[in-house]
């Protein structure tokens, strides 16, 4: 099956562990202001004691099988949308965040939150740009990096900013959706050479 990627409302462990619980692989969160949010996140997406999320599996309703305890936090990955002044401040002490797995990109809200546009943020390829920097922290920490593109034009212009600032092709998803095509299960071993 493929696996599914959900962005959930809010930094809300009620909606993370309900999409995790009804089968996604990963959550992407928004409204991530800082590394306290960050840290929410992660902690409602890991069972205990890596994190605080109940347990509530709903596969089994539909036919599909329970995660393992014993396993299941291996198996789920916690991206922060950074999409805010605050989050991208915070990049790095993000991107540090246990249990966080990815970082996401939202250039729309992004542009609105540092007061330029969507075109004036995708055309910074300064290794100090808000993109770069993003890629960079991802980078330093060994997780993933995706983005929000809208369309394969926007998603070309995300791709020379990524390949200046991350020694390896990063992975660029214009859509959480083509996020899933990497499995958390893989997370670890694709780093090196892209998804």
């Amino acid at each position: 099956a493929t696996p599914l990627v959900v962005r959930v409302p809010a930094v809300d462990a009620a909606w993370i562990g309900a999409a995790l619980d009804a089968g996604a692989a990963a959550v992407i969160v928004p409204s991530i202001t800082g590394v306290s949010d960050a840290v929410r996140a992660a902690r409602a997406s890991r069972y205990p004691p890596e994190g605080d999320r109940s347990w509530g599996p709903f596969p089994p309703v539909w036919g599909g099988s329970a995660p393992q305890a014993a396993t299941a936090n291996a198996d789920v990955a916690c991206w922060a949308l950074i999409e805010t002044a605050g989050a991208l401040a915070d990049v790095g002490a993000i991107a540090a965040t246990p249990g966080i797995d990815g970082l996401f990109v939202g250039p729309l809200d992004l542009a609105l939150s540092l007061g330029t546009t969507v075109d004036g943020l995708l055309d910074d390829h300064d290794p100090g740009g808000p993109i770069a920097v993003i890629v960079a922290a991802a980078a330093r920490h060994g997780i993933l990096v995706g983005a929000f593109a809208g369309s394969p034009a926007a998603a070309a212009r995300l791709r020379p900013t990524a390949s200046t600032a991350w020694p390896w092709p990063p992975t660029w998803a214009s859509s959480p959706r083509d996020a899933a095509r990497c499995s958390p299960r893989v997370f670890r071993s694709r780093i090196s050479a892209g998804c």
